[in-house]
């Protein structure tokens, strides 16, 4: 087991976070820490790195935390929701941190071209994109091939492509036989990734198990211009559903994503025009 947690509990002044959080996860797992905001993700990631002050234990590769901290440390690499680099280019940075972690300076050339970084390896940081700071982020985490990776948020301030591209980078490292612990709030993304997820609410565990046992299914909001109230009342027939409160000329309803397409079909049936409907991702699939 690389990493362990019994009986971890923190409080911020008066309001407890964790109380009494107990899991393990294996070498090689990829593991969701999810929940709403508040449950406690981050905080745990913080306490494996042992940067804040708890009661509990937690081990890492063996070694505890707090009485063998920096033998715990070496086993672990950290991305940040918010990557933070000083004013040089990627390869100045990278090769930086190898020194300061102690590893040869080669090794830095090596990371940033497995995150297709070489290419832009002496471009200024401060002109990168949130994804290409995000690769840069795991090219440091790299150096010293640590056995453990922990993300907290990894794509939140990411676009589209950009977050894509991060999944498909975390996926090759699974392969690779990495461990991977992240913090989530989109069900979506780490439906195909990781192979356990762990649900917190108010600083406890509330459910465990593989993504198709705990996740509830994607939700998609559908929207559809209407202003008047009997159209509204039409689409809520056509669709067999109620709709969310709405003031701004519109009709909307949450459908499940399996559903989707055969919701637009009575749509369709019903002659409203295409360009009427918005579709989009509910991202927090429910667990807020």
């Amino acid at each position: 087991m690389i990493l362990k947690c019994e009986n971890l509990s923190i409080a911020f002044g008066p309001k407890r976070v964790l109380n009494g959080v107990s899991f393990g996860i294996e070498r090689g797992e990829t593991v969701a820490l999810m929940g709403p905001n508040g449950a406690g993700k981050t905080t745990i990631l913080r306490c494996a790195l042992g940067l804040l002050q708890y009661e509990g234990r937690i081990e890492v590769d063996g070694f505890d935390v707090r009485r063998q901290g920096v033998a715990a440390r070496s086993r672990m690499g950290y991305v940040p929701q918010v990557p933070a680099f000083y004013d040089m280019t990627a390869r100045e940075m990278v090769r930086f941190l190898a020194k300061l972690r102690r590893v040869p300076v080669e090794s830095a050339d090596a990371a940033l071209k497995r995150v297709g970084l070489d290419g832009d390896a002496d471009r200024a940081v401060r002109a990168f994109s949130g994804g290409m700071q995000q690769r840069l982020s795991l090219a440091a985490v790299l150096l010293g091939d640590p056995p453990l990776i922990l993300l907290d948020e990894p794509t939140a301030n990411l676009d589209p492509a950009a977050r894509a591209d991060l999944l498909d980078l975390l996926n090759d490292f699974r392969k690779a036989g990495k461990t991977l612990v992240l913090s989530s709030h989109r069900p979506r993304e780490v439906r195909g990734l990781v192979d356990r997820v762990i649900v917190l609410r108010d600083g406890a565990i509330a459910a465990q198990g593989r993504p198709d046992e705990v996740l509830p299914p994607d939700r998609m909001s559908l929207c559809v211009e209407a202003h008047e109230a009997a159209e509204k009342s039409r689409l809520a027939r056509l669709l067999g559903v109620d709709p969310l409160p709405s003031s701004n000329g519109s009709f909307c309803a949450t459908i499940d994503a399996a559903e989707i397409v055969a919701a637009l079909e009575r749509l369709r049936e019903g002659e409203v025009a295409r360009g009427r409907i918005t579709v989009r991702p509910i991202e927090d699939g429910g667990l807020s």
